[in-house]
């Protein structure tokens, strides 16, 4: 079972995925990256209100102390930063699949 800062942190990305991934897909494609950074500001106006942490900041510190959390983050392609999070191409072009925005 994953912590809930983790699923909470998963369902932030994919939602600024949804509005963003295609135009970041796009970008990277065209400089050949197979990764992109992501500096945590851009996540916060895609975090869930209804959840038992007051912001992005309390999920990152929970993930960040948390070995297991971070190694499935990293296994989906998602590298947690001190002041961003790396994020494999790969994983964003499959969540545009699997939500239909591609």
């Amino acid at each position: 079972m994953h912590s809930q800062a983790t699923i909470v942190f998963v369902k932030t990305l994919e939602s600024f995925l949804k509005s963003n991934g295609a135009r970041l897909l796009h970008i990277a494609n065209n400089l050949g990256q197979r990764d992109v950074f992501l500096e945590y500001r851009a996540l916060y106006k895609y975090f869930p209100r209804n959840t038992p942490y007051k912001s992005l900041s309390d999920v990152l510190e929970k993930i960040s102390r948390d070995n297991y959390s971070k190694k499935f983050l990293e296994k989906l392609g998602i590298i947690i930063l001190n002041d961003g999070v790396r994020i494999n191409m790969l994983y964003v072009k499959n969540t545009l699949n699997s939500s239909g925005c591609r």
